[in-house]
């Protein structure tokens, strides 16, 4: 079966917890973006969609 490439976000602010979420993500075929905290993910989330927030 083939999925459909998502946009996500990985926010969280422990960089080793965000960077193995973001991996395991992007083996899947998605495109992961990361947010170290809430203002910088608000801030992504204002210059471009993303179909799963993961806090």
């Amino acid at each position: 079966m083939k999925i459909d490439q998502s946009n996500v976000l990985v926010v969280d602010d422990n960089e080793v917890n965000r960077d193995l979420l973001a991996r395991r993500v992007q083996r899947q075929g998605h495109k992961v973006s990361g947010a170290s905290n809430s203002f910088e993910a608000l801030e992504m989330m204002r210059s471009q969609p993303f179909d799963l927030v993961l806090l």
